[in-house]
């Protein structure tokens, strides 16, 4: 029988790395995930999901996301950056950006 983790731990599972805290063996409080050795979040979990304050980084230079997280998604207020160089500062709702920003190329 496979014990369900609980504490500080590392998870690797379907091309995802993960680092950190787990309750009754979800992902909870702080935390790393790598997912394919490319796409970097680091920030706080709650019941497995990105939730509150994180950073997303990419392998490919420029593309990141500050902010707040949802249910695994960009929400709230946030900085956004693509490998082109664009930038948008301002609010997401469920992965999407909405509301005030503003937006720059």
């Amino acid at each position: 029988m496979d014990a369900i983790p609980n504490g500080v731990g590392v998870e690797v599972m379907n091309n995802q790395v993960y680092e950190g805290h787990f309750v009754d063996g979800l992902r909870e409080g702080k935390g790393k995930l790598i997912i394919d050795n490319n796409i970097e979040y680091e920030g706080d979990f709650v019941k497995g999901l990105l939730e509150g304050s994180a950073t997303m980084k990419s392998q490919k230079p420029g593309l990141s996301y500050t902010g707040n997280f949802l249910n695994g998604k960009e929400h709230g207020q946030g900085n956004w950056a693509s490998e082109k160089g664009e930038k948008y500062e301002g609010g997401f709702a469920n992965g999407k950006r909405e509301g005030k920003g503003v937006y720059t190329t």
